[in-house]
C-alpha cells in the first residue's frame, strides 16, 4: 500500500504515488498482461471504472520510472526484458472536440497528435490528414529512439459516444477515427505494445474492428479485479476511512461494511468478481453519507433518451437472461440490443452464469437500481418537485397505514404514465411497472412478485416497520369493480401472501383499463375510511400529444 492520503477520482498513477496517496495495487494484473508477451490489447469499462489511472499506470512502466514502483507488485519485474523503457504515445479521446462537427473534431484529432509529438521533440505538419500524421508520429518516435513504441489509447470511442443523439454525425466521425485507428495495423512493426480501453465494444461496423487482433481482456477472469475495488481491498486499503465513517455515523464498521456492500458493490464484468466503483467509493468516504455518486457523475439525458426511444422500464432488466455471445462479442449497434448497450455503460452488471453460454443481468446494486428508478420517476412527472412530493405522500400513506392516500397517490402516477406506452393488451403486468419503479426511486423494502406458500403477492412493501401487502387486478368492459376489488383481498388472505409479516396491511386495488386508474380498492388493517376515488379519463390511445401525459 502506498501512501496515506485519500485520493481524489481523477489523479494519474505519478501523482497518486508522488503525492503520498493511496494506491490500490492492481500492478500484478499489469504485469501479467506485459509477460504473455502479446501486441494489442483491449478494455471495456463503464466510465469513472479506473481505465484512465490503468493507462497512466502503463505510461510509468514503459517511460522507465522504476522509483514509483517500491513495495508495488510489479516491482522485481521492472529489470526484464519486456518491461524495458520505451517511447510511449498516449492518447487521451476524451479531450476531443466534437461540439462543433465533423471540422471541429478533425482538428481536435490533428492538435492533439501534432501535442504528442512536440512532446517527443517531433514536428509534424498540421494540415495533413489526423491518420497521416499519426502514422509519422509512430515511426518518427521508433526511428528517433531507435526502439518500438507503445501506443497508449483511452476512451477510444467518446467521440461517438458523445454523439449519442446525432447518428448522422457519428457516422462522420465514425469514418474519420477508424481510418486513424488502421494505422495501428499499417506500423505494426513499429509497435511493440498498444493498449486500448473504452465503454463500448462492437465487433461489426464499429471503431474495435479497427485494431489489430486485440486481446479482449474485458470478460477475462484473470482481469476481473484490475479496475474498481474488491470487498477485501477496501477493508485493507481503507481501515482508517472505515473508521472515521462508522463513528461519523454511528455504527459499527462491520454494519458500515454490510451497507457499503448492498449499496455500492455488485458490479461484475467477467461473472465471479464483484467490484465497486472507486467513483462512488472515494466520494462516500469524503462525504461520509450514502448518495448515488457514480450515477449522478454521468449523462442521464443520453440514458433517458434511450429508455424513451425503447420503451423500457426498469423492472424489464431484473434478472434477465442474455448469451454469453451476446455480450462478448456484441455485433449491433446500441440502439438494436437495449441489455448489451446498458451492460456496456455499467447500469447493468453479469450477476451469475447458470450454463457455459448464459448471464443473468441485473442491476448491480441499490445505488444504480434507486438512480434508475427516480430518474424514470421525475421523467414521467417532467418535474423532480412534482416527483419529490409524491413519493413523500407515499411514506406518509405507508407510515400511517392509510390506504386511501396510498391509493390517491397511486392514481396520481398512472396519470403520468407516458400515454403511449398503452399498449392494446393491458393487464396487471403491464400497470405494475410504474408502481414498482416508484418504490425503487424511493429505496423502500420491496419485492415484487413476491412468493408464499400458495403463490405470488404482487408487492410486499416495507416502510418504518409498517407492512403492507398489495394485490394489483384490472377490470375491463363489463367487469364488476368492486367484486374485483373484493377477490383481491381474499386472495392475498388465502394464499397467506403475507407469510410471517408482522400485522400487515392487507390492500387488494382495481385498475379500470377504460380510466387507467384505480377505481376502487379493499383493506384490511389499515385505516377504516374510505372516501370515494374520483376517476380521471385518460387520453385515448389516439389522440393528439398536446395535452395528457408526456411523450415517452
Amino acid at each position: 500500500m502506498k501512501g496515506n492520503n485519500l485520493l481524489t477520482t481523477r489523479q494519474t498513477f505519478k501523482q497518486i504515488i508522488d503525492g503520498n496517496m493511496i494506491y490500490v495495487d492492481k500492478t500484478a494484473c499489469l504485469a501479467n498482461m506485459i509477460e504473455r508477451n502479446r501486441k494489442t490489447w483491449f478494455l471495456a469499462r463503464p466510465r469513472r471504472f479506473g481505465k484512465s489511472l490503468t493507462v497512466s499506470t502503463l505510461e510509468s512502466i514503459f517511460t522507465g520510472q522504476k522509483h514509483l514502483f517500491i513495495d508495488l507488485a510489479i516491482e522485481k519485474k521492472l529489470d526484464l526484458p519486456l518491461f524495458a523503457p520505451r517511447p510511449v504515445i498516449h492518447l487521451d479521446m476524451s479531450s476531443l472536440s466534437t461540439s462543433k462537427g465533423l471540422d471541429d473534431f478533425d482538428k481536435s484529432l490533428r492538435l492533439t497528435t501534432a501535442d504528442v509529438a512536440m512532446d517527443h521533440g517531433l514536428e509534424l505538419p498540421r494540415d495533413l490528414p489526423a491518420s497521416y500524421m499519426f502514422s509519422k508520429l509512430i515511426k518518427g518516435c521508433q526511428q528517433k529512439y531507435d526502439r518500438q513504441v507503445a501506443v497508449l489509447i483511452d476512451e477510444y470511442d467518446t467521440p461517438i459516444t458523445d454523439l449519442f443523439d446525432e447518428p448522422v454525425e457519428a457516422e462522420k466521425v465514425r469514418k474519420v477515427l477508424r481510418e486513424y485507428y488502421r494505422q495501428l495495423k499499417v506500423c505494426d512493426q513499429y509497435i511493440s505494445f498498444v493498449f486500448v480501453t473504452g465503454i463500448t465494444k462492437f465487433v461489426q461496423g464499429g471503431l474495435y474492428s479497427a485494431f489489430n487482433n486485440p486481446v479482449d481482456i474485458s470478460m477475462d477472469t484473470q482481469y476481473g479485479v484490475l479496475t474498481g475495488f474488491t470487498h477485501k481491498e477496501i477493508k485493507h486499503y481503507f481501515n482508517y476511512q472505515l473508521k472515521e465513517v462508522a463513528k461519523s455515523l454511528k455504527i459499527t464498521k462491520t454494519k458500515l461494511l454490510d451497507m457499503m456492500k448492498e449499496y455500492y458493490n455488485g458490479f461484475c464484468f467477467d461473472g465471479k468478481t464483484l467490484v465497486y466503483n472507486p467513483h462512488s467509493i472515494l466520494l462516500f468516504f469524503d462525504a461520509k453519507v450514502f448518495a448515488n455518486f457514480w450515477f449522478n457523475s454521468g449523462t442521464p439525458d443520453q440514458l433517458i433518451s434511450f429508455m424513451r426511444q425503447k420503451h423500457l422500464t426498469v423492472d424489464k432488466f431484473r434478472g434477465l437472461k442474455v448469451l454469453q455471445d451476446r455480450l462478448r462479442n456484441p455485433r449491433q449497434e446500441r440502439f438494436q440490443d437495449p441489455a448489451v448497450y446498458l451492460y456496456q455503460l455499467g447500469y447493468l452488471s453479469l450477476k451469475s452464469s447458470p450454463s457455459d453460454d448464459v448471464f443473468i443481468l441485473d442491476y448491480p446494486n441499490f445505488e444504480v437500481l434507486q438512480s434508475m428508478s427516480l430518474l424514470l420517476l421525475e421523467d414521467y412527472f417532467n418535474d423532480s418537485n412534482e416527483a419529490s412530493e409524491m413519493c413523500f405522500g407515499v411514506k406518509q400513506a405507508l407510515s400511517e397505514r392509510d390506504p386511501a392516500a396510498l391509493v390517491a397517490q397511486f392514481n396520481l402516477l398512472l396519470s403520468k404514465f407516458p400515454y403511449d406506452y398503452h399498449q392494446k393488451k393491458r393487464d396487471e403486468f403491464f400497470y405494475c411497472p410504474p408502481i414498482l419503479t416508484l418504490f425503487f426511486a424511493m429505496g423502500l423494502d420491496i419485492r415484487a412478485e413476491q412468493h408464499g406458500n400458495w403463490g405470488r403477492a404482487d408487492f410486499v412493501v416495507t416502510y418504518k416497520a409498517q407492512n403492507w401487502i398489495i394485490e394489483v387486478k384490472v377490470s375491463y368492459n363489463d367487469t364488476k369493480d368492486s367484486q374485483l376489488a373484493a377477490g383481491a383481498l381474499t386472495q392475498i388472505k388465502e394464499k397467506n401472501y403475507g407469510g410471517g409479516c408482522q400485522n400487515p396491511v392487507l390492500l387488494g386495488i382495481v385498475i379500470n383499463d377504460t380510466t387507467r386508474l384505480i377505481s376502487t380498492w379493499e383493506c384490511q388493517g389499515g385505516l377504516s375510511a374510505k372516501p370515494e376515488v374520483k376517476e380521471e379519463k385518460n387520453d385515448d390511445d389516439d389522440a393528439p400529444k398536446t395535452s395528457g401525459p408526456r411523450s415517452f
